[in-house]
């Protein structure tokens, strides 16, 4: 699950491969304004990045090598942009920044992390994944046991975590094309390695306002760190290994806490500055009577199997535009 940039809409996932999106501008009564799928197998969305700017979103699952671009605005009814297909099944993904261009940052099943250039508009072609004359894709081995991806527009660095325990920094994106992987070479070494969870590193997030870099784990523990300086770090021991660890982490753009949810269903809201007057309840949302999002209608939820699929929503928005 994830949120747009402007807090108007929730993106979910679920297990069964459902795509659903709603408008939370209501707090208290959430509405369903759109529902697809994007697999004609049950496989599940594990990922959903929303870009801070506000423009786009990614889903992919760790059972597909592909990634979906949707748009995060509700005024262009949060339409299919097209599609990039990377070079293995993707375990994490996340956005980057390079040469001011948005990327999807990855590490693959066959321990690589390759990158891709996405679509920020609709593209002429959705039906088959973007070319590698646009998408440009990169590539660079990693450890055995990678499996996660940590990149965000505060800082052009990569990070990545694993089974090993450690974060690792790579300073140079990735040069190669996947053709000219030489497999039996050992992967370049990161920049720098850091101390990270005990077990392994389960979530993690970004607030570019506040600078930190939060990361949740199945050790229980939440890291707060700085990104221009990993070294600077501040743990909280929120949950309990017994219990399952950290779930999932949302820090704040705006004031210095976050939210935090454990395997075991609880969810906790902690502060991380002790100066900071907090407020006692959530800002309410004043829309617009022109709001587009206000203007979606509602939808019941429908079995994941009733959902139209991707390729059935392409093929009748070209016939809508071609009648």
């Amino acid at each position: 699950m994830n949120a747009s940039a402007d807090g108007k809409a929730i993106f979910v996932g679920t297990l069964e491969g459902a795509f659903l999106i709603y408008d939370v501008t209501d707090r208290e009564n959430p509405r369903l304004v759109k529902q697809m799928r994007f697999f004609e197998q049950t496989i599940p969305l594990n990922h959903i990045v929303t870009s801070l700017d506000g423009k786009i979103v990614m889903v992919s699952s760790r059972e597909s090598d592909r990634i979906f671009i949707c748009s995060q605005q509700s005024s262009e009814n949060f339409t299919i942009l097209g599609f990039v297909q990377m070079d293995g099944y993707i375990l994490s993904m996340a956005f980057g920044l390079h040469d001011g261009l948005f990327h999807a940052c990855c590490v693959l099943s066959n321990n690589l992390m390759q990158v891709a250039r996405v679509p920020t508009v609709m593209q002429d072609n959705r039906m088959n994944p973007m070319p590698n004359e646009f998408t440009n894709k990169k590539c660079r081995k990693l450890d055995r046991g990678s499996n996660m991806m940590i990149s965000s527009k505060l800082t052009p660095k990569l990070f990545v975590t694993g089974e090993d325990k450690y974060l690792k920094e790579f300073d140079i994106w990735p040069q190669d094309d996947f053709e000219n992987i030489d497999w039996r070479k050992s992967p370049i070494q990161p920049n720098q390695e850091y101390i990270n969870h005990s077990i392994a590193t389960t979530c993690y997030d970004f607030s570019l306002e506040l600078q930190k870099l939060v990361t949740g784990g199945k050790d229980g523990l939440v890291i707060v760190r700085d990104p221009n300086d990993i070294r600077r770090m501040r743990d909280y021991q929120v949950y309990n290994v017994v219990n399952g660890g950290v779930a999932a982490v949302n820090v704040s753009n705006k004031i210095p806490f976050f939210y935090v949810a454990g395997n075991d269903g609880s969810i906790f809201i902690v502060g991380i500055d002790e100066d900071t007057d907090y407020p006692d309840e959530a800002k309410k949302i004043v829309l617009a009577q022109d709001e587009p999002i206000a203007n979606m209608k509602s939808l019941e939820l429908k079995p994941v199997n009733e959902m139209m699929l991707f390729t059935d929503i392409m093929k009748e928005e070209f016939e809508k535009a071609n009648a």
